[in-house]
């Protein structure tokens, strides 16, 4: 007696039933990740860089100056990382992010700046109701509104 050690048509045909569906759904999943709101994305950025620049005010990250507070200064089209307890625009070691095409930034802090103490990582001044960051699309109505606490944690996203 011989054993067919193949597979048969209707085996074959299923299984590449089944690869397609998946493969359907996961090309679904990922466009979906690709659309992905740019207020939203840029949210995302921006916590990530205020988060790296309270750690370097919290470590001491100087690279060999002698201030180790650091601060984010918003403006509308862009923000800027900066050094030390004031945002000095001539400074060449700030960092300029600009903001994707069509979003637009305000804050609430004072001087439009929030600054991370050395050590701590508080934010120096701050004042309650003065703590919010707004990140909005300029040709929709779609914006988030990021809420920092005293302590530099992002407390809420609307």
């Amino acid at each position: 007696m011989r054993k067919d050690l193949g597979f048969i048509f209707a085996e074959l045909i299923i299984v590449l039933g089944i690869v397609s569906v998946l493969f359907g759904l996961g090309t679904v999943n990922v466009f979906r990740l690709l659309q992905r709101p740019p207020v939203v994305a840029s949210v995302d950025v921006l916590i990530s860089d205020l988060r790296s620049t309270q750690t370097r005010a919290m470590i001491g990250d100087t690279n060999g100056a002698s201030t180790t507070d650091f601060g984010v200064a918003i403006e509308a089209g862009r923000y800027i990382l900066f050094r030390g307890s004031i945002y000095n625009a001539a400074d060449s070691a700030n960092t300029v992010i600009p903001l994707p095409t069509g979003i637009r930034a305000s804050t609430t802090f004072p001087n439009g700046q929030l600054v991370f103490a050395k050590g701590s990582g508080e934010i120096i001044g701050f004042t309650d109701g003065q703590n919010t960051i707004t990140l909005q699309k300029t040709d929709a109505g779609e914006q988030q509104v990021i809420q920092i606490n005293r302590l530099g944690a992002v407390v809420d996203i609307q």
